[in-house]
């Protein structure tokens, strides 16, 4: 969520809630996780992370930004040289000025990505259902230690719930 406001020295021992909910218009309107931020933190500069949801109560007090394996936080965009959903390095890298991945890899021809299709993955339990689809977890084949939690956002039967343990 990118968004800008104008604050003054009032707002500093205020704190800034974001709160997420799935609302459709034929269910109820469901909490998905919230969190804040003091003021004062955002008047010392921009936010440029990605945030765990937490639940309603921690959210008004507390943002828990998501690290990396090293413990460090993870960028809002690619670096230079990461993997691809299909696995391939970035393709075709220029080192030159206002150049970066995301434009080189719109630039790839279809041909040179491969698609990846509902076939390709081994279904091993439904880990939530929402007005949007079903969440599952899956297992790439021949890849079993890589595990994806796939949105299905298409109204086909892919997995039915007594497909998955």
């Amino acid at each position: 969520i990118y968004f800008s406001s104008e604050l003054t020295e009032d707002d500093k021992d205020k704190r800034l809630l974001i709160a997420v909910w799935d609302w459709d218009r034929t269910s109820r309107n469901d909490f998905m996780g919230s969190l804040s931020f003091g003021v004062s933190e955002l008047m010392k500069g921009p936010v440029d992370s990605w945030f765990k949801l937490l639940a309603q109560e921690e959210g008004e007090f507390y943002s828990v930004p998501v690290s990396s394996e090293d413990g460090s936080k993870l960028p809002m965009k690619p670096t230079p040289g990461a993997k691809s959903v299909s696995g391939r390095e970035g393709a075709n890298r220029s080192d030159s000025p206002g150049s970066n991945l995301n434009d080189q890899m719109m630039m790839r021809s279809s041909s040179q990505v491969q698609a990846i299709k509902v076939t390709d993955f081994n279904f091993i339990k439904i880990l939530g259902k929402g007005s949007f689809g079903k969440v599952v977890l899956g297992e790439r084949k021949g890849v079993p230690d890589e595990l994806y939690a796939i949105k299905i956002l298409k109204k086909d039967i892919i997995v039915q719930d007594d497909d998955v343990e």
